[in-house]
């Protein structure tokens, strides 16, 4: 899991720097007129590596977040829900609410690597540095809480896919023949 999230993420961080400097931008005028501006300008401002700002940031919050996702529902399924309060393994119930807490522990496992990540890209000349100096930064302007600003918008993204996707998961792995993980 730690892995895949974090070449996934990577690959497609160029795409991320362009969200982040759109979303950044929402009460200015959009620093570029439309995707492929985007793009073009930061690759013609600073080449490729303008396009992977941030990569190492990126990386570690991809894979915080597969790592705690798929880390924290199998534990709190097998571990606790079935081991310690005898729930059905197989339950709808059982798959649901492991689901549930895993997006919890997930969101909350993303967010410090997010906010830094933002910062960093955010920052496309360096003037601050790069993501150890944005996290210095953050812990020492707004503390440790520094780190969870977003989280009720980033849960808002990440618990309905968490539990959607880990019920999916459970599933097609019924609907198969598998037996649940």
């Amino acid at each position: 899991a730690f892995t895949s999230g974090a070449i996934g993420s990577a690959i497609f961080n160029p795409i991320d720097v362009v969200k982040v400097r759109f979303q950044s931008a929402a009460t200015q005028i959009p620093p570029y007129s439309s995707l492929p501006n985007a793009f073009s300008t930061i690759y013609a401002e600073k080449g490729l590596r303008g396009l992977y700002i941030g990569t190492s940031a990126t990386v570690m919050r991809a894979a915080f977040l597969t790592s705690a996702q798929l880390g924290s529902y199998d534990i709190i399924k097998n571990n606790v829900f079935v081991q310690v309060f005898g729930f059905d393994k197989e339950a709808y119930s059982t798959q649901l609410g492991a689901s549930f807490i895993a997006s919890l522990i997930t969101a909350t496992a993303a967010n410090p690597a997010d906010v830094v990540k933002t910062r960093v890209m955010n920052d496309p000349h360096a003037t601050v540095g790069g993501p150890r100096e944005h996290f210095v930064r953050i812990l020492k302007r707004d503390g440790p809480f520094g780190f969870l600003k977003g989280w009720t918008a980033s849960y808002l993204r990440i618990g309905p896919h968490t539990i959607i996707s880990l019920v999916l998961i459970e599933k097609v792995r019924q609907m198969i023949g598998m037996v649940s993980y």
